[in-house]
């Protein structure tokens, strides 16, 4: 008798039988429709992924929430007619924080913790193979931007003496929208990850 294999569906956390291509439930032992017994590979130990997914959308976020609360302080200060320059400190921190861009940081961290987030769903066939590329060539682009925009965009490290030039802006302004240009292609793949896995357990359960 030939020996029929099944594999995790690319689709949703389902079997689909080799012989006649049905979507069964994962805990199916039996093809539904041809009665074809269902062997699911076994799955993937993702747990040290996921782990490492979930840490860098809590570090990103609160790098995020950091920025935001420096930006209002700073805003506060020159909201009252008072010259940034002269605060001390605060002055120190938003120029660190805005030529190193940190916010760009923090945002290019979520989207790369979202990518493994992703990768481990695809590999316990929770989420389809294609949102999850877009995921990972969005946390991609990101990292590029990142280093662009974080060296040869940065006058400290590109010899410009604190001062930009139009080379390192052009760096700059690349980094920064490849970075969100990023975010997009991930904020796309995260949205048709859960609607993809939405629509085939509604599938299922009819």
């Amino acid at each position: 008798m030939r020996r029929i294999y099944s594999s995790w569906n690319t689709r949703g956390s389902a079997l689909i039988c080799e012989k006649c291509r049905a979507v069964n439930p994962d805990d199916n032992n039996y093809c539904g429709k041809c009665g074809n017994a269902l062997v699911p590979p076994s799955r993937p130990d993702r747990t040290l992924t996921w782990s490492a997914g979930i840490a860098l959308v809590v570090i990103g976020a609160a790098v995020l929430l950091f920025m935001s609360a420096v930006f209002l302080l700073a805003l506060s200060i020159t909201g009252q007619n008072s010259d940034l320059a002269s605060s001390g400190w605060v002055a120190d921190l938003y120029s660190f924080t805005d030529r190193w861009n940190v916010d760009l940081l923090g945002l290019n961290i979520v989207v790369v913790g979202l990518a493994l987030i992703s990768s481990s769903m695809v590999k316990s066939g929770g989420w389809s193979r294609g949102p999850h590329r877009l995921m990972a060539l969005g946390a991609v682009a990101c990292i590029i931007g990142q280093l662009l925009a974080c060296t040869l965009g940065n006058p400290d490290l590109a010899g410009q003496q604190m001062e930009y030039s139009t080379g390192t802006y052009w760096y700059l302004y690349t980094g920064v929208a490849l970075s969100y240009f990023g975010a997009a292609l991930s904020f796309v793949g995260l949205v048709l990850a859960v609607r993809t896995s939405r629509q085939n357990r509604s599938e299922m359960s009819e």
